[in-house]
């Protein structure tokens, strides 16, 4: 088998590192040098399992606050 491991790869991976340790969308392109949100976003990947641990998360927010949710302050 052959690995070959690109700088291109290590920026996706860095990103999505970044991101999934909290730090700031802003810090990172700082860090990475992407002046914009395009070439952020497309370093960076969310994958299956964090998609499932937001729903989770809203299921979780919505059950939570009951009818809070639908009222207007």
């Amino acid at each position: 088998m052959n690995l070959h491991i690109t700088a291109h790869d290590l920026r996706h991976t860095f990103n999505t590192y970044m991101r999934k340790a909290g730090t700031h969308d802003t810090v990172t392109m700082d860090i990475t040098g992407h002046s914009t949100r395009e070439m952020f976003d497309r370093y960076n990947t969310v994958d299956e399992k964090e998609k499932a641990e937001a729903v989770k998360r809203m299921e979780f927010f919505l059950f939570s606050h009951g009818d809070k949710v639908n009222k207007k302050s």
